[in-house]
């Protein structure tokens, strides 16, 4: 783990919990992979926050991409033929090799004439074997994740893996001067705040806000869409915030809401519990 700074460790070390500590911070959840400080978008002229861990958080990506797969249950007990790119890449990674088939496609990319292999897997081999990795099928189909390997190959990954992603933890400034957009007009998938950069552009052009507070809306698994509060900073007042990084991952907030009383996501909690653990050592 990184050294805490000072101003984040001292206000930690005032906290009882990781909830209360979140107070009086702001959060930025990302899996891109720039260097430097955070710096203001240009099509927006802000950067967005939330105000929990588990908020931010849920804006990194679980995995680069998820495809959607599927098996007939007629079929189960037939030959799996790898006739799109994605079932060529099961294929790939159950151990078998596609060129073996010496397949002849139609236009359309379907096998249309190809050799069955020795010890050639059916649908329910290749199934089972999505079933070994973790992942559950709704029926006859489920959302298999995948990242791009660097030569250009997607890999099927573990129903558990999450592709790494960094929470950046700010301070936040007392006297910031935020329009508040949340409570004075519709929010919401109705009032859709977080499109409204007519409004941002000229609120940053006029040099009176240091940001904006929208009624804004996130997507998770187990929530389906939720609301939440963002404030969006423009870039003046970013290149003063003391900020902190972290390594993370994706949080659903229905998993760390349903968790014990006064805590958040492991990584803000990890960081918390150092700082409380420091003071106690100080204490005794």
């Amino acid at each position: 783990m990184t050294v805490i700074p000072e101003w984040l460790a001292d206000h930690l070390r005032a906290a009882e919990t990781p909830r209360t500590a979140a107070r009086d911070l702001l959060f930025h959840g990302t899996i891109e992979p720039f260097d430097g400080p955070l710096r203001a978008t240009c099509w927006e002229r802000l950067l967005w926050f939330a105000e929990e861990p588990e908020i931010a958080q849920s804006y990194c990506a679980q995995s680069g991409s998820e495809v959607l797969t599927g098996f007939a249950s007629y079929s189960l007990d037939d030959f799996f033929i790898p006739h799109s790119s994605f079932h060529e890449t099961i294929f790939s990674a159950m151990g078998f090799n596609v060129a073996h088939m010496e397949a002849e496609r139609n236009r359309y990319g379907r096998m249309d004439s190809y050799r069955v292999l020795d010890n050639h897997p059916s649908n329910r081999d290749a199934k089972n074997f999505l079933e070994r990795l973790g992942y559950t099928f709704d029926g006859e189909t489920a959302w298999i994740k995948v990242r791009l390997r660097e030569g250009g190959q997607d890999e099927i990954m573990p129903a558990s893996w999450k592709t790494k992603g960094r929470l950046f933890i700010a301070q936040r400034p007392k006297d910031l001067r935020l329009y508040d957009l949340q409570s004075t007009e519709d929010g919401g998938l109705t009032g859709r705040q977080w499109m409204r950069t007519d409004l941002f552009e000229e609120l940053a052009t006029s040099g009176d806000w240091d940001g904006i507070i929208i009624d804004d809306i996130n997507q998770s698994k187990k929530l389906g869409h939720f609301g939440h509060r963002s404030i969006g900073l423009f870039q003046p007042v970013l290149q003063r915030l003391p900020t902190h990084v972290v390594e993370c991952v994706n949080a659903d907030p229905f998993d760390t809401w349903r968790g014990p009383e006064g805590s958040t996501t492991p990584e803000f909690d990890a960081i918390h519990d150092t700082a409380a653990a420091a003071r106690h050592k100080a204490a005794a």
